[in-house]
């Protein structure tokens, strides 16, 4: 099977800041303990039109928080941003594409690089679930309307 190219591109990305932190005294007490991680993300959208061609720049802060028994054990952060374009989309196709799209493919490469990173820390690693972007977002839209 030919892959079929997008109308919408993934053009780059940088991660621009990353912080761990961590109570180590606390780590060592709960090794065999659940950690409860709760995972907050805020996407900032910017469409630009030149020539016909539609750019995008998403910028994304992730941040999850390790708690066992409503004591802070862990927190981590991350600041992604990517560009998108599309020379084929209408402007308000385009940022639903950079809002769902573009938020969801910078949140794996986020995601991708918490498990990595924390799971070289000797700790305990921070796997994040897969999260559903446009439930997420429909919560936070809702939230915000009222």
């Amino acid at each position: 099977m030919s892959a079929e190219q997008s109308i919408f591109s993934f053009d780059e990305y940088s991660i621009t800041d990353i912080q761990y932190i961590f109570d180590r005294d606390l780590m060592a007490q709960n090794r065999d303990k659940k950690v409860d991680f709760s995972v907050q993300f805020t996407p900032e959208i910017k469409i630009n039109e030149l020539e016909g061609k539609l750019s995008g720049i998403v910028k994304l802060q992730i941040s999850v928080e390790g708690k066992i028994n409503n004591t802070n054990l862990v927190n981590t952060s991350v600041n992604i941003f990517g560009k998108f374009s599309s020379s084929n989309l209408e402007k308000d196709k385009f940022n639903q594409y950079c809002r769902l799209n573009g938020v969801a493919t910078l949140f794996q490469i986020a995601r991708a690089l918490i498990i990595s990173f924390t799971s070289q820390t000797g700790n305990i690693p921070i796997i994040i679930p897969l999260t559903n972007i446009i439930a997420s977002q429909e919560i936070t839209n809702q939230k915000t309307r009222k």
